[in-house]
């Protein structure tokens, strides 16, 4: 058998648009709109891992390194999707 010389050639050549708004431009917008917050505190901490404890104990998950981690993302992200000045979620919620 022959070796075939075809290749894929596009019917049109394959541009970019430009874009309208420099790419610098748009990251210091985007930098211009976020707020610097604080670091947690460590009762914050203790909060967030007594709730993903909680968590796992609800849902008899085995209590490990990895469980706990991802535990406590799912805390933050319920947390973080409540209305501002909420201190805690509905039982049930988490």
């Amino acid at each position: 058998m022959e070796k075939s010389n075809l290749s894929f050639q596009p019917a049109h050549p394959i541009t970019r648009p430009e874009p309208s708004t420099p790419v610098r431009t748009v990251m210091q917008q985007m930098r211009a709109q976020t707020t610097s917050v604080q670091p947690p505190t460590w009762g914050q901490l203790k909060k967030l891992a007594h709730m993903a404890e909680n968590r796992l104990i609800k849902k008899r998950v085995p209590k490990t390194d990895v469980n706990m981690f991802l535990s406590m993302l799912a805390v933050i992200s319920v947390v973080s999707c409540l209305p501002l000045g909420v201190g805690k979620p509905k039982s049930g919620v988490i």
